[in-house]
């Protein structure tokens, strides 16, 4: 079939199923899949592999990303500890329960693990949708779940790249995983500073151009991040949500969004189809038993650590239920993360397939679910007895109140100041280490040798100046978490974490400068090799001179801090 007569099949029948749908009461997301399962799978109409639903299923889940973050808007981030914690339950609640459940029955610890990534990435566009066809995202806890989501995201980026190794059983690369994370947050940091800076510079001059001169601009603003985001490591889906975070700092934004709405339902429309279109067609009743059974298993585990990392948070029960339904639709990351782990031998060609079931039915659940919470969630409120209930929430309010105690605030921003202080140094290192890393490319090979030391130089005396800013800031943090404690007047504990919270810093920073220095290492040894001794090469040996110091320090340190550490032991023994 022509690819647009098969897309003019597609939007047909998408369309009048999701018109049924939606009269029976059900989500219009449903018609879709069941239209894409029709057409695909089962009449074989069209070919979910063609470039044109390929293209413009991906558009569809570039600009639903893309609006996700104009409607979460910057401001939602620096309200990010709840979602944080919350992703930290549902980790902690999936995990156990992921394991607990499937190892009995024969999964492997790799396999079970694979279940649990899949069970934790809720589909962003599929929630978004949802909460649309709600009334819009207009609550704080809607944005809470599309802040989740998001987060999700993250998680699931990650876990693409640690997940292996653990399954397999191998030595676990931490250093690998410091430059994920590493990555993770600059290349984050610098698309939104990017994105924050063409939208100051260039929105006045494309508003004036009209409508259409604005709408080209959010759309080329979505989809050049998209690319961006991959020149960082990152998912082209998390660089159009960063894009739609950096251009809802315009106050205008609200009013501008609804005209980017019908573009965006176009491209969803076949995005939401095509989930339907890569359902395999049924192969076997086992597949087929699989399917459901893991569907209704990652729907159960992700609903309940979901629900009560909310309700521990402060939301009622049945509050947190119903939220608790809009995520347990389970993103296309899921095929990917099963796609990498049958690559890798964890898990069997049968629990792959039955991955792309999971997606698929859990979105079709997920839509009945949350058409029909208000009824359900009574019934499973009332399932916890009244003591229970009373009881378990007394102990989240303690939780909570420790939560949000006034000397927690003062915590925080120190603790944020420290974390500022420590990314500056990370970023200048990163900038620096790439400038090295270029420079052979571009510079004469006589001029390397300075520009590593240069390079290396400017980290190191970054490295220093940070290292002095940071004995106030880690004072101020480690008295207000002693005054959080009500132990201010602790002379001893107040040496004992300072020392302790400064030598750790000192050591992350050595660890930094170190990193440099073998990047330096690494671009002057053949100079120094092949040349005779000169200036340019007694420069290039100063980053080797340097790297050792910074080890020696390391060892004082390490050995001042165990002294420290006897001093303070005796001294409480004493006070005793």
């Amino acid at each position: 079939m022509e690819a647009l007569t098969a897309l003019t099949v597609l939007l047909l029948i998408a369309g009048g199923l999701a018109y049924t749908l939606r009269r029976l009461g059900f989500s219009t997301i449903v018609g879709y899949i069941v239209a894409g399962a029709i057409i695909g799978p089962v009449l074989k109409l069209v070919d979910p592999h063609s470039e044109l639903i390929v293209f413009l299923s991906e558009m569809g889940l570039i600009l639903i990303t893309f609006e996700i973050g104009m409607t979460i808007k910057l401001e939602f981030l620096k309200r990010m500890a709840q979602p944080f914690i919350i992703i930290l339950i549902e980790i902690i609640i999936v995990l156990s329960l992921t394991y607990i459940l499937t190892t009995p029955i024969g999964f492997t610890p790799g396999a079970s693990l694979v279940i649990a990534m899949m069970a934790l990435n809720t589909s962003t566009a599929i929630s978004f949708k949802l909460l649309e066809e709600k009334g819009g995202i207009r609550e704080e806890i809607d944005k809470l779940i599309l802040g989740v989501a998001s987060l999700e995201d993250v998680i699931a980026l990650v876990s693409l790249t640690i997940f292996p190794s653990l399954a397999l059983a191998e030595t676990f690369n931490f250093i690998e995983l410091f430059d994920l994370l590493f990555g993770i947050a600059v290349g984050s940091t610098v698309l939104i500073g990017l994105g924050l800076l063409i939208v100051s510079r260039a929105f006045g001059i494309v508003e004036a151009g009209g409508e259409e001169a604005l709408l080209s601009f959010l759309l080329s603003m979505a989809l050049s991040f998209t690319w961006l985001a991959t020149m960082f490591g990152l998912s082209p889906v998390f660089g159009s949500f960063l894009a739609g975070l950096a251009v809802s700092a315009n106050p205008r934004m609200d009013e501008i969004r609804p005209k980017l709405k019908w573009v965006r339902e176009l491209f969803s429309i076949i995005f939401f189809t095509s989930i339907g279109l890569t359902m395999p067609p049924v192969i076997s009743y086992q597949v087929l038993t699989i399917g459901i059974i893991l569907t209704l298993f990652i729907v159960f585990v992700k609903f309940l650590g979901f629900s009560i990392g909310s309700w521990i948070l402060g939301l009622p029960l049945e509050a947190a239920y119903m939220i608790g339904f809009y995520m347990t639709s389970i993103s296309e990351f899921a095929v990917i993360i099963a796609r990498e782990a049958l690559k890798n031998g964890i898990i069997s060609d049968d629990i792959y397939l039955t991955s792309i079931f999971v997606v698929a039915l859990s979105s079709i659940a997920s839509t009945i679910l949350v058409k029909q919470s208000k009824n359900i969630t009574p019934k499973l409120a009332s399932l916890i007895p009244v003591d229970t209930k009373k009881l378990a929430e007394k102990a989240f309010s303690l939780i909570r109140q420790s939560l949000t105690a006034p000397g927690l605030e003062n915590i925080r921003i120190a603790f944020v100041s420290l974390v500022k202080n420590l990314a500056f140094l990370l970023l200048v290192s990163v900038v620096t280490s790439v400038v090295v890393s270029a420079s052979p490319l571009i510079l004469p090979e006589e001029f390397i040798s300075y520009t590593a030391t240069i390079g290396f130089i400017i980290t190191l005396s970054t490295a220093i100046a940070v290292l002095l800013n940071l004995r106030k800031i880690i004072r101020r943090l480690v008295y207000s978490m002693l005054e959080s404690l009500k132990m201010e007047d602790k002379p001893i504990l107040s040496r004992l974490f300072t020392t302790t919270t400064y030598t750790l810093t000192i050591l992350v920073i050595i660890f930094i400068v170190l990193i440099e220095a073998s990047q330096s290492v690494g671009q002057v040894i053949p100079p120094i090799t092949e040349a005779p001794f000169t200036f340019a090469g007694f420069a290039g040996i100063s980053p080797i001179i340097v790297a050792v110091i910074a080890v020696l320090i390391a060892y004082k340190i390490m050995t001042k801090l165990l002294e420290e550490f006897e001093e303070v032991l005796s001294e409480i023994s004493e006070f005793k």
